[in-house]
């Protein structure tokens, strides 16, 4: 067996190896980035075909993530001096940016690129911030292929910084597409996105995709399924493909079917949807996507404990009555059923003096009792009975 002093004596030999043969390394790195610096400055203002230099790039910053090992706290910073790696990866870093400002690639090469900002995103976060933009810009390459590409990897990001609000809005600015969206006071209307007319179809397809990603990284997942639901309620040529990605994204997140995985969401959805002027005769109309061989009124009867409230608070007295007519029952009765649950919802609002509490406070000092054609004593014993039944039920 060995003794601890052999594998004292063999750390030592491996530690005196690396200090002894990591600056000739760091000179050899030196060497390269420099050739292919002036190679890219040899062309200076000229677009050129230099697919033999992001080979040598992306080798490199290959070969430098697997000696730092991927996921891990070690950087190339803990291999050589601090200075001398900053140094280093800066001037990788430029010439990776020259290297897109000055090329001609065709869609392989445009796909490796994107690798390989995504490669340099992982080495050395506090650098790519000199790429991040051009990643951003592939987001409406031309080319479907390329878009693929940065789809799959867009998650990177979310896994190597904070501030997911931010990026998740910066990634939605840089598709050139206008989106329906509700995330803090930001609001796009679906009226906004309508008016821009129809959306070419494989660029809203890779919108979808990465929006598909980005839902396994980061935060506020209910806002990324909300737009993917909304894009298939516009356009109903993306129903199929959203249906096969929200059944993936099941699958990935542990739910045994799409209807499962929206389940947990509905509430965020449909408010958000209410919130941003959806049409609910597209939301009917792509319920297929929760569910196969579902009929309108059932739907529409399993949306009413999040529509209704959502509804009411916007005082929109006209999507009211449709929904009634399309649940088969009479305005009142329908807020009637659903009364302890619309309560519920706009005392929340109204005890969360957030930024509209007093639409909560006005749907339960008048509203809901003029809807409903009930006084607040009949109100107050409809409460009492609920909360006397949830606690038995309790008990």
């Amino acid at each position: 067996m060995m003794t601890m002093r052999s594998i004292q004596g063999d750390l030592q030999y491996f530690l005196d190896l690396r200090q002894n043969v990591l600056p000739a390394v760091l000179a050899i790195l030196n060497l390269k980035v420099a050739s292919m610096t002036d190679a890219v400055n040899s062309y200076e203002n000229l677009k050129f075909p230099c697919s033999y230099i992001l080979d040598g790039i992306c080798c490199l910053v290959a070969s430098l993530l697997l000696s730092n090992g991927v996921g891990t706290q070690n950087t190339v910073a803990s291999s050589f001096t601090k200075r001398e790696s900053e140094e280093c990866l800066t001037s990788l870093g430029d010439l990776v940016t020259k290297v897109f400002d000055n090329s001609l690639f065709d869609w392989y090469y445009r796909a490796k690129l994107v690798n390989c900002l995504c490669n340099f995103v992982l080495l050395r976060p506090q650098l790519a911030q000199l790429v991040i933009d051009k990643l951003f810009m592939l987001l409406r390459d031309p080319d479907y292929r390329v878009r693929l590409c940065l789809a799959r990897r867009i998650g990177v990001l979310f896994q190597t910084w904070d501030g997911h609000f931010e990026l998740f809005q910066d990634v939605c600015s840089n598709f050139g597409r206008k989106l329906v969206t509700s995330s803090g006071e930001k609001i796009v209307r679906a009226r906004e996105v309508l008016s821009a007319g129809p959306q070419p179809r494989p660029i809203m397809e890779t919108i979808v995709v990465t929006l598909m990603h980005l839902v396994l990284h980061g935060e506020k997942n209910r806002v990324r399924v909300f737009i993917i639901y909304v894009v298939a309620s516009i356009d109903p040529s993306q129903r199929e493909l959203v249906s096969a990605v929200l059944g993936s994204l099941s699958k990935e997140t542990c739910y045994t079917n799409r209807t499962k995985f929206l389940e947990e969401l509905m509430g965020p959805i449909l408010f958000n949807w209410v919130a941003c002027g959806v049409s609910l005769v597209a939301l009917v109309e792509a319920r297929g996507i929760f569910a196969s061989n579902l009929e309108p009124m059932n739907f529409i009867k399993y949306c009413c404990p999040w529509l209704l409230p959502a509804l009411i608070l916007q005082e929109d007295a006209n999507s009211l009555k449709w929904v009634a007519k399309v649940a088969c029952q009479p305005c009142a009765a329908l807020v009637k059923s659903h009364f302890v649950h619309i309560f519920s919802v706009c005392m929340a609002m109204h005890c969360s003096k957030k930024a509209g509490w007093e639409r909560g406070s006005r749907v339960l000092e008048t509203s809901i009792l003029l809807i409903v054609h009930i006084s607040e004593h009949e109100g107050m014993n409809s409460l009492t009975r609920k909360c006397t039944f949830t606690y038995c039920l309790q008990l």
